[in-house]
């Protein structure tokens, strides 16, 4: 027997691939979240990595708000914003 190894690409009959990320700068989305703990803190860094959207963060924490807008340029405040009145 050999001893290379060949990799083989064996796809079960059910998988489909996942699409093609279609994000580009030009399809930038504004968000807002509700309080912004840890997870919220986890997604909106990875949203501020692929760059071009509007976020807004309600947070009645100040220091929460303040940090989330310090390291990824978010805007926020205490209350939500108008639009959603």
């Amino acid at each position: 027997p050999s001893s290379a190894s060949a990799t083989t690409n064996i796809e079960h009959p059910g998988f489909r691939r996942a699409p093609e990320p279609t994000h580009t700068q030009g399809d930038a989305m504004r968000i807002t979240f509700i309080l912004g703990g840890n997870m919220a803190g986890a997604i909106i860094g990875g949203l501020a990595r692929q760059g071009g959207h509007r976020i807004h963060v309600v947070e009645h924490q100040q220091d929460k708000l303040d940090q989330l807008a310090a390291d990824f340029g978010v805007s926020g405040g205490q209350a939500l914003p108008e639009r959603f009145s």
